[in-house]
């Protein structure tokens, strides 16, 4: 059974969902990879981490799938001041959240 918490990454982001599942039906998700610990889905607007892979914590690959999360919105923007404006703005969203990442994450 998965968990899961919405992150507000702000104004025009859309919410994302984030799953911890075990690492076997983690790999049931069809994308096209052979074998994942986690997953951003930019069309679900959602982040899918195995809470049972023994190499990488949970925190870890959610963080690394964060970064895609935020690398796809950026790929939008043209200059460097607009991705650098983006950028911080979804910094401080996710500081301001940090409570619950650590929470869910069983990091406190």
């Amino acid at each position: 059974m998965a968990t899961f918490i919405t992150l507000f990454l702000g104004d025009l982001h859309t919410p994302i969902d984030c799953f911890l599942l075990p690492y076997e039906q983690l790999q049931t998700k069809d994308t096209g990879k052979n074998e994942f610990c986690g997953i951003y889905l930019p069309d679900e607007s959602s982040i899918y981490v195995a809470n049972d892979y023994k190499q990488i914590s949970p925190l870890d690959i959610f963080l690394h799938e964060l970064g895609h999360a935020i690398v796809t919105e950026l790929s939008s923007y043209k200059t460097e001041e607009q991705k650098c404006d983006i950028l911080a703005i979804r910094l401080k969203n996710i500081f301001k959240q940090r409570k619950k990442i650590y929470g869910f994450f069983g990091q406190l």
